[in-house]
């Protein structure tokens, strides 16, 4: 029987390596630097109108009034509009150039879910899809890819002027090399959202 059962998840080998399997850190870091470039872009676009948007000043439908769209936000006031446009784009900035990863997408993710849900009837298909892509980074949250090379590149030369402990050094490095791969899944939904886009 358990041989039985081994042949039938031989067939699904291919789905879980496509899924799963291992890929290039470099492919998350390209997503994720081009994907909150992309938003910030986007949303600096339509910084201009961002009373009508953001505040009581725009127009809004209300709950009552469009039963499909039960989630709602608060408006924000006039005078926080500023200090919102600084998280906001202080946090996609961050993502983009990868400080601080643990925390800043999630960051970026809420301020663009709040934008989402306080203008729902702007929120298009892109602003959808980019927040499923946003949350796709923070929820892979993975470090920088080129930290990671650096940090190698500097245990390598180690290892040419340190005999002592070149077994260590090189230890570490096959540890680095294996952290500048990640799992397959961000990479996969992020090509979708990109198709779909």
């Amino acid at each position: 029987m358990f041989h039985k059962r081994n042949k039938d998840l031989v067939g699904l080998k291919p789905f879980f390596l496509f899924w799963f399997g291992p890929v290039a850190a470099i492919r998350l870091s390209a997503f994720r630097v081009a994907m909150a470039m992309a938003v910030f872009l986007y949303l600096l676009n339509r910084w201009a109108d961002k009373e009508e948007w953001l505040t009581e000043a725009g127009f809004h439908v209300s709950a009552q009034n469009l039963p499909y769209h039960q989630l709602s936000v608060p408006l924000l006031p006039v005078e926080f509009l500023p200090w919102f446009g600084i998280i906001l784009f202080g946090s996609l900035i961050a993502v983009g150039c990868g400080w601080q990863l643990k925390w800043t997408p999630w960051l970026a993710w809420g301020c663009l879910f709040y934008v989402t849900l306080a203008d729902q009837l702007s929120s298009f298909v892109t602003n959808k899809l980019l927040v499923v892509a946003l949350l796709t980074v923070a929820l892979a949250g993975r470090g920088s890819y080129g930290r990671e090379r650096l940090q190698s590149a500097r245990l390598r030369s180690a290892i040419k002027h340190d005999s002592k402990n070149s077994a260590w050094l090189a230890g570490e490095v096959e540890h680095i090399k294996y952290s500048t791969q990640t799992a397959a899944w961000p990479v996969r939904i992020l090509q979708i959202t990109l198709i779909a886009s």
